[in-house]
């Protein structure tokens, strides 16, 4: 989506939150809530600001020594969030509201090395200078468990229930018993721009796999990150899936716990490195390896 269309969506008030974030060092997604109006007048064209300590901390938000980009000896101040406006997406699972996914900068306006974002942007960088391109594409997977996310805090995250009474892969019976979230997750991200081929059960309990379409990059970085805040939130409503997915069967609320490669063999990013010969044809370079 453009800005353009964005802004004609938030004039109509079919868009009325804009959430502005770019992904952690452990890679999730962090950053503030707009309202429709005041992100078209400010955010859009002069960015927002968020505190450095957001590339130094554990998953408990707790500030962790021995970083330069961050640290209590030099005080933590606060870095650009500038809007990258290509990666702009209506969430369809969230009432009302648009993503936009940002670079994060200094003061001067340089990248923030550190950023999960930058180092991708640097390497995609060196190869546009040879004229190649990037393309990757998502094989990602995650555990789906009964217990809601309360539920599995107050149970200090033991014993929780797979959704599945045995293993799974490629099975068609018991991840069907998912499909109030499973469905839910293909429909609502591939009305979001993040398009999903398929979904299957994988070796675990309770453990389902989704692959997300090839596309540059930057975009299925993005698409990647998006899509685990998606499955979570998704799993989370629950019994109140959004309105586009109503026809979708009623689950109670459940607990994901998403995972990439190489933790186990739990996510895979597949690539296609590609250089034109001319004008107009273009050639995987890992193709020629063979």
């Amino acid at each position: 989506m453009d800005t353009k269309t964005l802004k004609s969506k938030i004039r109509k008030g079919e868009i009325d939150t804009v959430i502005v974030a770019f992904p952690d060092a452990i890679g999730r997604l962090v950053g503030k809530r707009f309202t429709g109006a005041f992100y078209l007048d400010q955010v859009a064209q002069h960015g927002t600001h968020a505190c450095n300590y957001l590339l130094a901390v554990n998953m408990e938000m707790d500030p962790l020594e021995g970083f330069q980009v961050a640290n209590w000896e030099r005080g933590f101040g606060d870095f650009e969030m500038r809007p990258d406006a290509k990666s702009v997406k209506i969430l369809t699972w969230q009432t009302a509201t648009a993503l936009v996914v940002c670079d994060y900068l200094h003061h001067d306006g340089s990248p923030v090395e550190e950023a999960p974002r930058s180092v991708l942007r640097k390497q995609l960088d060196r190869l546009g200078k040879q004229k190649i391109k990037a393309f990757m594409a998502s094989e990602l997977e995650f555990l789906l468990f009964d217990q809601t996310y309360s539920e599995a805090f107050d149970a200090g995250y033991q014993n929780l229930r797979p959704s599945s009474d045995y293993r799974i892969d490629y099975h068609i019976l018991q991840p069907g018993r998912d499909e109030s979230i499973i469905r839910t997750m293909r429909n609502e991200l591939t009305a979001s721009g993040i398009p999903v081929e398929c979904s299957k059960g994988e070796w675990s309990r309770g453990q389902h796999e989704v692959n997300v379409e090839y596309a540059e990059a930057l975009e299925t970085a993005d698409r990647h990150v998006i899509f685990k805040q998606a499955i979570k939130d998704i799993a989370h409503n629950g019994e109140n899936p959004p309105v586009s997915s109503q026809n979708s069967p009623k689950k109670k609320p459940a607990t994901v716990a998403t995972f990439t490669y190489p933790f186990r063999r739990t996510g895979k990013i597949s690539s296609g490195i590609f250089k034109k010969r001319n004008l107009v044809k273009r050639f995987n370079i890992f193709w020629e390896v063979y």
